[in-house]
């Protein structure tokens, strides 16, 4: 199964096993009060079923 990378700014390797894939990375985005560049880790879980995305969880750190 072939999913998708969220975006561009979104970057890590997957793990897909079965019907799971799970992408941890590092989310680079400008902070609201200063616009000084964050590196925020995240991972995203998706389950997917008939090649659509049934489930997903983000998680932020």
């Amino acid at each position: 199964m072939n999913l998708p990378l969220p975006e561009a700014s979104v970057a890590g390797r997957g793990i897909v096993e079965g019907t799971a894939a799970f992408f941890p990375g590092v989310a680079v985005r400008p902070g609201k009060a200063t616009g000084k560049e964050l590196n925020v880790r995240v991972a995203h879980a998706f389950t997917a079923r008939d090649e659509s995305i049934v489930r997903f969880e983000q998680f932020v750190d």
